[in-house]
């Protein structure tokens, strides 16, 4: 059994067989943490597990007010979300249980004005800065680059970026949920600068677009646990409180490390 904390909150973990929880805890190493937890996930474990019936538009289902049916090709459970506890089973290959922490802390952010992001982001300065993009955008090699030219950046993650409203200012968060760059990560929390989305281009500039732009384009990554009315709505209010406080440009990135001279 072991802790770790991502973005606000702690979880639990309890594992079964124990003998493979070390590997499991070794992908969350830099996320342990020793705070009360919020929400307990028991999980059993299971050797080349994978459901190949899975066709759903989304991982999650609510089917109770308080009840979200879990389903995806590794893994299958249940969670209940007032109550913080998710029972599921899961394949034993170490970062699959990544996968379903991420369902059920986008759930829970849903619910507490916060939201995950097909992002990389890093830490300059004391700032925060959220590059946005799909799979192939270049997300992982701008965070690489970035931290070659630039040995002060802190990296928060590659692939998946989280972002919460605290008291009306945007923070954005680390998280173990990393892509091709292949780093573990730490738990960091910073103050969010600006929005950049990446457009793919022969040189390296910005453009600033307007609010309604940022909204669209912060919507269409935004990681969707369930497809529920509610849950849109929530990440909607998120966005608008976001997008107040933070400008959002397009970076047309060249895949150089020019791009940090126009930020």
């Amino acid at each position: 059994m072991f802790k770790i904390k991502i973005g606000e909150f702690t979880t639990e973990i309890k594992l079964s067989p124990k003998q493979l929880e070390r590997d499991v805890q070794n992908v969350f190493s830099g996320f342990i943490s020793t705070e009360r937890p919020d929400t307990f996930l028991e999980a059993r474990l299971v050797s080349d597990l994978k459901y190949d019936d899975y066709n759903e538009l989304a991982p999650a289902k609510k089917v109770a007010p308080d009840m979200y049916k879990i389903k995806w090709y590794y893994f299958s459970g249940t969670f209940y979300l007032k109550k913080g506890y998710a029972k599921a089973i899961v394949n034993s290959k170490p970062y699959v249980l990544s996968s379903l922490l991420r369902i059920i802390y986008a759930i829970k952010a849903t619910n507490s004005d916060g939201l995950f992001i097909h992002a990389a982001s890093f830490v300059k300065q004391g700032d925060a800065y959220l590059f946005v993009g799909k799979s192939g955008s270049g997300k992982s090699t701008l965070l690489k680059m970035a931290m070659n030219s630039d040995q002060s950046i802190r990296p928060l993650t590659d692939e998946i970026s989280y972002v919460a409203l605290e008291g009306g200012r945007p923070f954005a968060y680390s998280t173990p949920f990393w892509g091709n760059t292949k780093i573990k990560g730490q738990y960091i929390k910073a103050p969010l600068k600006k929005l950049y989305f990446i457009r793919q281009s022969k040189r390296d500039f910005v453009k600033k677009i307007s609010i309604d732009g940022v909204m669209i384009n912060m919507l269409e990554n935004v990681l969707f646990a369930s497809t529920e009315r509610e849950s849109l709505d929530s990440v909607l209010s998120t966005i608008r409180g976001i997008v107040k406080k933070v400008e959002g440009f397009n970076l047309y990135f060249t895949k150089s490390d020019k791009f940090l001279e126009v930020i």
